[in-house]
């Protein structure tokens, strides 16, 4: 999360590429820890669609 409190999207971008790069299977966006509420709704769907960029 950036400081003006908006989603960190370049932060999420490399964490992707480096799940990517690992061979990873899945990832949950949005949390899985309950925290999706925190989110806009405008944040929930950039956080889906930046997955659909990489």
């Amino acid at each position: 999360m950036l400081s003006d409190g908006h989603s960190n999207l370049n932060a999420l971008d490399a964490l992707i590429e480096d799940m990517i790069a690992a061979a990873k299977y899945g990832v949950i966006f949005g949390g899985s820890a309950g925290k999706n509420y925190a989110l806009s709704a405008t944040e929930r769907l950039l956080i889906t669609a930046v997955p659909v960029i990489v």
